[in-house]
């Protein structure tokens, strides 16, 4: 999971280059601690299926950074 994080971080200053991730841990939730906007979770989405060649579920709803990569864990 350490991995799926550290490419998660990658994606998040690829797709979204004003969000500072240098405080981000699993435990990071992504609307408080990293100010992701709806908006912006569509862009990282579309970043993230890019790369692990997944498709995002509309319904999917994170709340942290973790939901994120266990996410994509299971996807691939």
């Amino acid at each position: 999971m350490e991995e799926i994080l550290k490419e998660l971080i990658e994606l998040i200053n690829r797709a979204l280059p004003e969000i500072d991730t240098s405080n981000v841990t699993m435990k990071s939730d992504l609307r408080t601690d990293l100010s992701i906007t709806s908006f912006n979770f569509i862009l990282l989405s579309i970043t993230i299926e890019d790369k692990f060649k997944i498709q995002i579920e509309e319904d999917f709803e994170p709340k942290s950074v973790e939901d994120v990569c266990a996410y994509i864990m299971k996807k691939v």
